[in-house]
């Protein structure tokens, strides 16, 4: 009998995980226990993860509120949901080297269990289990580095295959809270948000209610947080990385699609198994497939790449094409499965472990262009390739002191110092200012102004119309951001204020590129130090400054800065 996959029908040919239970196989748990190991061996911290820990502290230690310098209310961080996270396991003052390994592993069993739940739920129900999206994922070297990387990257996995569940899912559940959450995860994912709810439409003519009203609630109290504090709707990331760059973002695409080729490959079969099989088979055989909801899946994928291109895609090795790697494996799901159901009972179940062995060796072997052998063999070097690096460059401490505090290395744990600076006092003071484009070594100056100058955490920086010269990175910033650390310095008590520019240009202090620019700046700092009066601060996040103008890069006459150590 042919079941319809719309409304509340499980689709023709599909487990339906709940009727057996949850009862992975031999394999899959090889998957979790390999997983587990993997994401302690490959783990890392992106320096980016030191902006977060210094909101952080500076919100639970320092008493200064969730903001990155003293008085200044930039929204430096992209993943408030991510924030709030560190928050909570902060607060319990373990040290970041074990929050981030644990909530690494914790994310990576979380995704098993759903990757797990997902392919039963595309799969036949006679058919021996081979899981392809797991075990293609669980031993992928691009993807178990993001699990400790430090920064939101773990949530993005899981919400990933959240949101694949939920296409394929045909009636409300809990899947439906951390799907309309996706948005607070990163921006952009507020693309496939808006996918899943034209997709419940669709298949069963019902508004899906209850994701748009968490989703509405969320976002609205995100809104109403940001309009008070920071007097913006966006992160300052947007508006530093929101570029239109595609002719770095192909290059991007192809670093991780020619590393990790094996969905690809294995997409392309399908759709020739699919063709062959509807030819030979009545239409009404071929709805088993579930071609719709792979198709969803496959649209909401593209859709993330093409934005990830457009903005040029990021200077790590796989890290902003997590979303679309993931969900497209999601949708091959069950598909080996079905091949496999039409072979003889007696051979299939050898060949589904000979299969999801052969996937496992495959995908664990590869390893980025950037290293010159695979990163769990000692003595790995990391170089650029195409502007792209690799977490390695990182993992090798060439850029970031070890954290490790059983291994000997430089701690960054910076909790005794604080109660040492703080003395009998609510609030740290600082003792003067630094700049630098490395974020550890802001976040080790915990008791200086820091200017982080490749505008992460600046909303001048962050609003130049100077065009990037790597991706994620603008080498010409770093001089902009010298010149806003002297003119701080300028300050009574080295400290910024409303006005500090105009001060500056009237006292012939100022950079030439102030006078040009001083209504923008004018406003930025009124949004900066603004003083979190809403209706006030409603006008401020309404207005948008004209992008600070330079008429020639001040690389042109500057050599460029060497990268710090």
């Amino acid at each position: 009998m042919n079941r319809r996959s719309g409304g509340n029908a499980q689709p023709q040919g599909g487990r339906d995980a709940r009727d057996a239970g949850f009862q992975p196989s031999p394999f899959e748990w090889l998957c979790l226990l390999a997983g587990c190991l993997l994401v302690v061996q490959y783990a890392w911290l992106l320096d980016d993860a030191f902006v977060y820990f210094r909101y952080v502290d500076n919100l639970l230690f320092l008493g200064l509120g969730l903001v990155y310098n003293a008085g200044e209310y930039v929204e430096g961080y992209s993943s408030p949901l991510w924030i709030l996270l560190l928050i909570a396991a902060r607060s319990s003052e373990i040290g970041y080297w074990l929050i981030i390994r644990v909530v690494g592993v914790a994310c990576f069993v979380v995704f098993w269990a759903l990757t797990v739940d997902l392919n039963r739920r595309l799969s036949p129900r006679t058919a021996p289990i081979v899981n392809f999206p797991l075990v293609s994922l669980a031993f992928n070297y691009g993807l178990l580095c993001y699990f400790t990387s430090g920064t939101e990257s773990p949530l993005v996995i899981v919400a990933s295959v959240c949101i694949a569940q939920y296409v394929v899912r045909s009636r409300p559940s809990w899947i439906d809270v951390p799907v309309a959450l996706a948005p607070l995860i990163r921006h952009e994912l507020v693309i496939p948000l808006a996918g899943c709810i034209l997709w419940r439409w669709a298949r069963t003519r019902e508004i899906p209610w209850r994701v748009i009203g968490i989703s509405l609630a969320a976002l609205g109290g995100l809104a109403i947080f940001r309009t008070w504090y920071y007097a913006e709707w966006l992160p300052n990331t947007f508006y530093l990385k929101n570029a239109f760059w595609p002719s770095q973002g192909w290059p991007y695409l192809l670093d991780t699609a020619l590393t990790y080729p094996l969905p690809l490959i294995t997409g392309l079969a399908a759709l020739i198994a699919w063709l062959v099989a509807i030819r030979r088979a009545a239409t009404s055989e071929a709805t088993p497939w579930q071609i719709p909801e792979r198709g969803v899946l496959l649209v909401m994928a593209a859709l993330i790449a093409l934005f990830v291109i457009k903005i040029g895609g990021d200077a790590r090795h796989f890290r902003y094409l997590i979303f679309p790697f993931v969900v497209g494996t999601c949708a091959l799901g069950g598909l080996t499965e079905r091949v496999l159901e039409r072979w003889s009972p007696g051979r299939r179940n050898a060949v589904a472990v000979a299969v999801s062995a052969a996937i496992a060796a495959i995908t664990l072997s590869a390893y980025p262009r950037q290293l010159d052998r695979h990163p769990l063999r000692d003595g790995v070097v990391a170089e650029t390739v195409d502007k792209i690096t690799d977490a390695q460059t990182h993992r090798a401490h060439s850029v970031i002191p070890d954290l490790d505090p059983w291994q000997g290395g430089e701690s960054i744990e910076l909790l005794p110092r604080y109660r040492r600076a703080l003395g009998d006092r609510d609030v740290i003071r600082y003792r003067g200012v630094i700049s630098s484009y490395l974020c550890w070594k802001l976040y080790k100056n915990f008791d200086r102004r820091n200017v982080h100058t490749l505008g992460l955490t600046d909303s001048y920086l962050a609003r130049t119309n100077l065009e990037g010269d790597w991706p994620a990175h603008n080498w010409a910033l770093v001089l902009v951001g010298q010149e806003i650390e002297t003119l701080i310095k300028q300050q009574p008590r080295k400290r910024p204020r409303r006005g500090m520019f105009r001060a500056a240009f009237l006292a012939g202090r100022a950079p030439a590129w102030v006078e040009p620019n001083l209504e923008s700046l004018s406003i930025l700092e009124r949004k900066i130090y603004n003083r979190h009066d809403f209706i006030d601060n409603l006008a401020l996040a309404l207005a948008r400054p004209e992008r600070i103008f330079f008429e020639r890069s001040p690389l042109a006459d500057a050599p460029k800065p060497r990268r710090q150590r």
